[in-house]
């Protein structure tokens, strides 16, 4: 048989190789090599879209970029803007935390969408391409970012809901339970949404079967489970009971009994955000305890019907949306870089930020993003010289200058250097309490004494009541002997709570040490102002009078203190031995005329 490929060799002649053929040849393969770079090609992820194309809208809450037409990004934020109110006007105290404006990417196409979650998706934990996820919630310190696909909007508008309510709960509250970590998001992601309607809180009949079907979790254990219980963490059946049982616990709270429990949740919820402790704040809120919870809510499980929440779409009040505008290649190349980078795709994050300084060589977020490129690839040199340029390029410009901060608050050797750039910026800080309190937190690690005491003053203006902080304010006062300033502190705190004894025991101790007597004597005036039938108060005030020799206010207090006790011999006694010693004091004769 022939062999069909001696038609390709090449035929000897007497003149050698015949051109002709080498021609052919040649040819042959550059088809074949451009046949496989097409092929690799096309088989490449396609990372590298038209980013030109995207289209923005902020709102109050969030920043939307997306690939689609400017109705559908401004459909997209009324959507969010409609979720956020209804979420946060449950639970308003959850919001002031937030790093807004929340920043969403919003893809039209799935291939995008995976391109750039690639490294958020592990495939080997789904069948198939269908049962991929396609949302997901990025919390960081300093700020939070949707990744969303056109479908999860048309098809699983509740995962925002939940999503939502994830990232509240995130940035408002420090230590979570595991059941409200769970639970609250978990409720919401049962969310309906039609035309006209949302019905919340709506649970599935499988979740109540489940749970009719199985023993409960009892309530005293079920509150304290942690994540890393052995229990929950291999037994994947004992997971999906819980994960139930926390969402039909919330469901529970806030409607059971004609929403009795739902104040003390939410009060609770309060607690929480006020840094108290997660089981002493339980029983606080429900002091009636975990064995009548338990009765109450197995009663609850079997009733017939099981409550739920309904609003109408029309009575929902939402900010001004304004029109959606085209997306910079800068701002794009910008997002892109970021998440890639906190990702770990270090080369793609490159690839980005690079585009964005050939559209901008002024861009100083692209510039701060090489930075960290240069960071991460330990050319320090390089490094050092271009943070050297972005700070003094970006003196005035909050934004650069808090993101700059975040960075280098990362790098042990840099935090100091961090802590400076956010006490240069501490009046636009004081209205970002995310980053206030992320400042505050910085400053006491580092102990740096005067942005500590800055941040922390501010950031009790807004929470004076916090559980923790206060504490770590009187703290560092009184271990730099700033005792002026921590008598002040307690005498606030003492004034919006006069019943406190910890307040009245402080603010005592701290007169104590305060060396000069006219500031002691102003500090035990405004404290006798404050409780005037204070024994306590009163004698402090008329021993320190009779100190520095001003008998005759010594002898109004005692008598005062007299009044209010008439039986009270220590009064009684000081103030004979003060008459006497007037009576023997000469009057001073008066000037001559």
């Amino acid at each position: 048989m022939k062999n069909h490929t001696d038609a390709i060799v090449p035929r000897k002649t007497g003149l050698g190789t015949d051109p002709r053929w080498i021609g052919g040849f040649v040819r042959f393969g550059e088809v074949i090599a451009i046949l496989l770079t097409v092929i690799v090609v096309m088989s490449l992820p396609s990372w590298a879209f038209d980013e030109g194309n995207f289209q923005q809208l902020e709102t109050d809450h969030f920043l939307v970029r997306g690939d689609v037409r400017p109705s559908e990004i401004q459909e997209t934020a009324r959507m969010l803007e409609e979720i956020y109110t209804l979420v946060a006007g449950t639970f308003p105290r959850m919001t002031v935390h937030v790093p807004f404006p929340i920043e969403v990417l919003y893809f039209a196409e799935r291939g995008d969408f995976d391109t750039v979650t690639s490294a958020l998706v592990d495939r080997s934990q789904y069948k198939s391409d269908l049962e991929l996820p396609y949302g997901h919630i990025r919390l960081y310190p300093d700020k939070a970012r949707i990744l969303v696909t056109r479908s999860l909007f048309a098809k699983y508008v509740p995962e925002l809901f939940g999503g939502i309510t994830s990232v509240l709960l995130h940035y408002a509250i420090e230590s979570q339970p595991l059941w409200l970590e769970i639970g609250l998001p978990g409720l919401l992601n049962l969310t309906i949404k039609n035309e006209d309607v949302f019905m919340i809180g709506k649970l599935k009949k499988e979740t109540v079967a489940l749970l009719r079907s199985r023993d409960l979790i009892p309530v005293a254990h079920f509150l304290r489970l942690q994540a890393n219980s052995s229990t929950y963490k291999y037994d994947e059946s004992y997971r999906e009971l819980f994960a139930t049982q926390a969402v039909f616990f919330i469901n529970y709270l806030l409607y059971a009994d004609q929403k009795r429990h739902q104040l003390s949740f939410l009060s609770y919820i309060d607690q929480l955000i006020g840094g108290a402790n997660k089981n002493e704040a339980f029983l606080s809120a429900f002091p009636e305890g975990t064995i009548a919870l338990q009765a109450s809510l197995r009663q609850y499980l079997m009733g017939t019907a099981i409550p739920y929440t309904i609003i109408k779409r029309a009575e929902i009040t939402l900010p001004e949306l304004g029109q959606a505008t085209a997306a910079t290649r800068v701002e794009m190349n910008t997002s892109f870089g970021d998440e890639y980078f906190r990702q770990g795709q270090i080369v793609r994050a490159e690839q980005y930020f690079s585009r964005g300084l050939a559209n901008d060589s002024n861009s100083l977020f692209n510039h701060l993003g090489m930075a960290r490129i240069l960071y991460s690839q330990s050319q320090q040199e390089d490094f050092e010289q271009l943070l050297a340029w972005l700070i003094e390029q970006s003196k005035g410009n909050y934004p650069v200058q808090r993101s700059l901060a975040y960075f280098l608050a990362e790098i042990p050797a840099k935090q100091k250097v961090a802590l400076t750039l956010l006490a240069q910026n501490s009046d636009a800080i004081a209205q970002d309490i995310c980053t206030l309190k992320y400042a505050a937190n910085l400053a006491i690690k580092l102990d740096d004494y005067e942005a500590s005491t800055t941040f922390l003053n501010r950031f009790l203006g807004y929470f004076p009541e916090h559980v923790t902080w206060p504490e770590k304010y009187l703290s560092i006062l009184e271990r730099n002997k700033d005792y002026e300033r921590a008598a002040a502190f307690v005498l606030q705190g003492l004034t919006r709570d006069p019943e406190s004894k910890q307040h009245y025991r402080d603010v005592l101790r701290l007169i104590e040490y305060l060396a000069d007597t006219d500031i002691r004597a102003s500090f035990l005036l405004r404290l006798h102002k404050l409780l005037p039938s204070d024994l306590t108060v009163i004698q402090k005030l008329a021993e320190l009078y009779e100190q520095i020799g001003n008998v005759h206010a010594a002898q109004a207090y005692y008598q005062k203190g007299l009044e209010l006790a008439p039986d009270n011999t220590s009064f009684k006694t000081k103030l004979d031995e003060l008459l006497i010693r007037i009576s023997q004091t000469p009057t001073p004769e008066s000037p001559a005329e």
